[in-house]
Parts: structure tokens; C-alpha cells; sequence
């Protein structure tokens, strides 16, 4: 397939199989096991999801790619890829650009032409969103910076540019700034300057209650209008003053960050050199990482994906200190859940002292095998669940991720939290007088129950 199809740099492609290391080939895998479990299709997409293939992995991968013969089956009559299922795992994880990268190394070869020319299309809007994305940041940051508001990104292109290497494989729906709590009204207002809107239209007495219960303001802006069919719904920023609601037990802030931040450069879009911005250590990072995947019960094997590059590009990670703090703020089944899904799933080796601390850790064990066989399910499976989520009450979810919380008296604050404190949506809707916040404790309860009637009432 002529070269110009695909828009990707020489320097997004990975190195040629050949010249990488092997050491896979002759140390046991750790995720052999659980790719024994999946469909050919699950296995090839787990195989791909990652910047390199060598010695067993790459071999498999070649496998199952030459099995996708125009017959539909291998020499030996076994069935070939099935590729609607395969864009469909590749779509529904998001690690699209990590496959693609390894099936344009070599070629196409195997790929229906369309589904080839459909991935080569992918590959510039990513581009394009993505170098959007890093040049919004910087902008934003610049602005903040100027206001006199120090602001740390975390995820997004930071992200992408950490644990990747650059922002082109690892999309990206949005910004995730962190400032400190003292400086978020400023913060709030630089951004309106720049044309953020805030998703609620909040009062005054609404905005403060907000700022002393939850953890963010979802922002948006329209995008410019070369850039709109890139973002058809505007630049999305995510305002945070904690890493996450104090529903979760995670009271990471700026204030705490700030002693560890480093700098990054990002590629900017229009030419003009690269820029820096505030950067993450690498064990503050993990920490969030797990913490993130656990909150969303590892829908996605990017999060993995993620975790597992984080740790290859920081082999000298201080461990000491990512278990110290995880047990400091209560956070080691989150944690171990994040190590041992990444370990069990990627196939990433842990050091003995962490492999150590992860046998000590059997409730996270048990939650990350339950995780784990549903991750990259079948593609029927998948659309099954979807069609049934609505009717699928929230209890079961946030009971699941209730058994990621180390505390029982955390457990017991993170449901208390879920039934009284409202979204900043739901909050913008009531008008409660000055000094009566309190009362969302009845009203919290009984709008979550009218939500769940409309519900049902719109299903049947």
C-alpha cells in the first residue's frame, strides 16, 4: 500500500522487531496465562497494545496476523482474525494508535485494504488532535503562569509524552490541570477569560459549597474554527484542586506535589520550539494512575498500558518510596490492584520487593482477578453489557469500587459521600438558601431516587 496513505513520521514508528532486545524469549511471561484465556482477536489486541514486540509476543502477533488470509483461515483451517472484532476491542480500549503501529511496521499485510485506509486516517487525526492538544495546554499553562498560578498537568499530552514518549500514539479526550485550592477561584477566572465555561451555571454560594465538597470544575471552550472538526464539542479542561473527590481516599494536592514537580518540553504545534510545562515525579504519577484506573474499575486497557510504559520509562523507580506513600495515605489496594493488573495483563516485571508486598495483599488480588476476566471480553459479550447498562443499578459498580478502599470507615464515607453530595449539574438545579447546604444530606438521597424512576420510566 503506497506510503502516502499512512501520515505517520518516521519518528513515531517503532524500531524494527529485529534490532530491539529479546528478553521475553527465554524468561516466563506473566501475562501467558491470561492471554490463554481470550479470544484470538483479544490476544492479538493485548499483544499490540504496546510501543514494542519482541522474541514470543512478536512471534505470537506474526501468528495470529498471518492467519488473516483472504480466505478467512490459515493453512492449517484455522479461522483468521476476525477484524470488525478486532477495530472493535482496538476502539473500545483506545489503543487504536498502539496497534497500528505495529501492523504498519509491517506493512498491512493481512489487513483488509479499507480497514488499512481507515487506520492511516486515524493516524493523521490523532496527530492533529494531539499536537492540538499539547499547544492548548502550553497556552493554558502560560496564561496561569502569568496570573501568578503555578499549574501542574497531569495525564493528557504530559501524560503521553512521559510515558510514551510523544503525543502521538496515546490519544487524548481533555486537559487535566491541577492548582492549589487557594488559587482555584483565580485560576477559574483567568480561564473564562480565555473562553472556558463552567458545565453549570453555579452561584456564588453554589461555586463555594462545590469547592469545599468536590475536586474539580469541567470546563469547556469552543475550539478555533480550522480546529473544530477535531473537536467538534470544544476543548474540554478538567480544573482541580485534589486529585480526586474526597469520597475516594486520595487527598493528593498541588501543595503536595509541589516539593517533587519537574519539567517536561512539548512538541508545539505551529513550529515555535518546543515548550515546558510543570511535569510529575514518576512515583506521584503511578500513584495517580492507579488511583484512576481503580476509580473507573479498569474499563480500559490503556490504563494498563499506560502503567506498564510509566515503569519502562523509570526503571530506576524508587519503590521504597511508592509503597511507603500508598500505605500513608491509604490508598495499597489501589495500588496493588493497578501493579498486579499491569503484571497479570501486560506482562510487566515487578521487582521481588514489590512482588513481595503484592502477596500480602489478597483483597486486591481477588478484585483484580474479577477485573481481570472481564477486561478484554468478547466483542457480543461487550455490546450485551452496553445494551444492558442502563437497566444495571449504580450500587453494583460503586460496591466494586468500594472494595478498593483500604478503610472500613472509608468504605462507609465514600457511600455517605455518593448519596449526599451533589454533581455540580445537580447542585445548579436546586436553589438552596444561604447556610442550608446541609440539607442536600435528605436531598441528595431522594433526587438519586427520582433520577433512578426517570430511568426506569424512559426503559420500559
Amino acid at each position: 500500500m503506497p506510503d502516502a496513505m499512512l501520515p505517520m513520521p518516521d519518528a513515531m514508528l517503532p524500531m524494527p522487531d529485529a534490532m530491539l532486545p529479546m528478553p521475553d524469549a527465554m524468561l516466563p511471561m506473566p501475562d501467558a496465562m491470561f492471554r490463554r484465556s481470550l479470544s484470538r482477536e483479544g490476544e492479538f489486541v493485548l499483544l499490540g497494545a504496546r510501543t514494542q514486540l519482541s522474541g514470543a509476543r512478536r512471534a505470537r502477533f506474526d501468528e495470529l496476523l498471518e492467519s488473516s488470509t483472504s480466505s478467512g483461515t490459515n493453512g492449517e483451517g484455522k479461522p483468521g482474525l476476525n477484524w470488525s472484532q478486532v477495530l472493535f476491542l482496538c476502539e473500545r480500549h483506545r489503543v487504536m494508535g498502539l496497534v497500528g503501529r505495529h501492523l504498519s511496521a509491517r506493512s498491512w499485510r493481512g489487513v483488509p485494504h479499507p480497514l488499512a485506509l481507515s487506520w492511516g486516517h486515524y493516524f493523521g487525526t490523532m496527530m492533529m488532535h494531539s499536537a492540538s492538544l499539547a499547544g492548548e495546554l502550553e497556552q493554558v499553562t502560560q496564561v496561569l503562569e502569568e496570573a501568578g498560578v503555578p499549574v501542574v498537568s497531569f495525564k493528557g499530552p504530559t501524560l503521553a509524552h512521559a510515558a510514551y514518549g510523544n503525543g502521538a500514539v496515546r490519544p487524548c479526550a481533555d486537559l487535566d490541570v491541577l492548582v492549589s485550592r487557594a488559587q482555584v477561584r483565580r485560576a477559574h477566572e483567568v480561564l473564562r477569560a480565555r473562553g472556558y465555561a463552567h458545565e453549570a451555571q453555579l452561584s456564588p454560594a453554589q461555586e463555594r459549597a462545590h469547592l469545599r465538597m468536590d475536586s474539580v470544575f469541567n470546563l469547556s471552550r469552543p475550539a478555533p474554527d480550522a480546529l473544530a472538526p477535531f473537536f467538534p464539542q470544544g476543548f474540554a479542561l478538567e480544573l482541580h484542586w485534589a486529585i480526586t473527590s474526597p469520597c475516594l481516599p486520595f487527598d493528593l494536592t498541588f501543595e503536595d506535589l509541589a516539593p517533587r514537580l519537574g519539567w517536561m518540553e512539548l512538541s508545539a504545534p505551529n513550529g515555535s520550539g518546543p515548550k515546558r510545562v510543570r511535569s510529575l515525579a514518576a512515583p506521584d504519577l503511578l500513584l495517580i494512575l492507579c488511583v484512576h484506573g481503580a476509580k473507573h474499575l479498569w474499563e480500559r486497557l490503556l490504563w494498563l498500558c499506560d502503567i506498564a510504559q510509566l515503569l519502562e520509562q523509570a526503571p530506576d523507580l524508587d519503590w521504597d518510596a511508592v509503597l511507603r506513600d500508598a500505605r500513608a495515605r491509604g490508598i495499597e489496594r489501589m495500588t496493588a490492584l493497578g501493579l498486579s493488573l499491569t503484571r497479570d495483563v501486560m506482562g510487566a516485571v515487578l521487582p521481588r520487593e514489590v512482588e513481595n508486598w503484592l502477596s500480602g495483599q489478597p483483597q486486591a488480588l481477588r478484585l483484580a482477578s474479577r477485573l481481570r476476566a472481564r477486561l478484554l471480553q468478547h466483542p457480543e459479550d461487550a455490546e450485551a453489557d452496553a445494551g444492558n447498562k442502563p437497566e444495571q443499578p449504580a450500587l453494583e459498580t460503586n460496591f466494586l469500587l468500594s472494595q478498593a478502599i483500604d478503610s472500613p470507615w472509608k468504605r462507609a464515607g465514600f457511600f455517605w459521600h455518593l448519596a449526599t453530595t451533589p454533581s455540580a449539574i445537580e447542585r445548579s438545579q436546586v436553589a438552596l438558601p444561604p447556610g442550608f447546604d446541609s440539607l442536600w444530606w435528605v436531598l441528595g438521597p431522594a433526587h438519586a431516587l427520582q433520577n433512578r424512576w426517570r430511568r426506569l420510566e424512559r426503559d420500559r
